[in-house]
């Protein structure tokens, strides 16, 4: 994982840009499955929302956030990449960012917290796969004889990893912990395994956050 921090006065007005867009945010909906979400996440109506977000186009804003890269990631790739504002309301479970109708598209994802919270963490694994629906690799693997290597779903609580077999998540080799604080930025390959914890648990009730999504073409391990 890939990590760096950010100056108080550069966060701020990232802080300021995210407010000022706030009414142009728009539903987008990762997880659609209703039942496992309420059921999940303790959610009473059909009405809720899971992820809210704004893409950047503003070039400026761009150059802002890559001239803040020089020693983290090539700063062209950052000003051409996919940028979002973000506000989740729902941790998402673990996934990939590689488009399914790319399978060889791969890059970097970056986050910048704009939360500021020691309940929030983004887990990044070691295991890579191209695959869009995960699903279709976890069912391969045969997790009976593959060793335990750590308990991280009890200690950041990924109930929310894999809602159909959560306990996975101790069997995978940990490549990094995202930790929301100010200043704190960190980034993984696009390929790689990853998800937040279930924030909801610790009373948060959403997260604010920008997402950078780099490409690579073609270099999918």
């Amino acid at each position: 994982m890939k990590t760096k921090i950010l100056s108080e006065d550069f966060i701020n007005e990232l802080r300021r840009l995210f407010d000022k867009h706030l009414d142009k945010f728009e539903i987008s909906a990762w997880q659609t499955n209703q039942d496992i979400l309420k059921n999940l996440f303790k959610i009473s109506d059909d009405k809720h929302i899971q992820t809210m977000r704004h893409t950047i186009k503003d070039q400026s804003v761009k150059n802002l956030i890559a001239s803040e890269f020089k020693d983290i990631h090539d700063e062209q790739k950052i000003r051409k990449a996919f940028i979002n504002y973000q506000r989740g309301y729902l941790p998402i479970s673990m996934h990939i960012d590689i488009p399914a109708d790319n399978p060889n598209e791969n890059g970097y994802t970056f986050l910048i917290p704009l939360t500021f919270e020691k309940n929030i963490q983004t887990v990044a694994w070691k295991q890579e796969t191209n695959g869009a629906i995960l699903d279709y690799w976890i069912e391969k693997i045969n997790w009976s004889n593959k060793p335990k290597l750590n308990n991280i779903g009890k200690q950041l609580d990924l109930s929310n990893g894999y809602f159909f077999k959560p306990e996975i998540v101790n069997y995978i080799e940990v490549d990094g912990i995202g930790e929301w604080f100010k200043g704190n930025v960190f980034g993984f390959k696009r390929s790689q395994i990853h998800c937040s914890n279930n924030f909801r648990n610790y009373g948060i009730p959403y997260k604010d956050y920008i997402v950078i999504q780099t490409e690579e073409m073609g270099i999918f391990y």
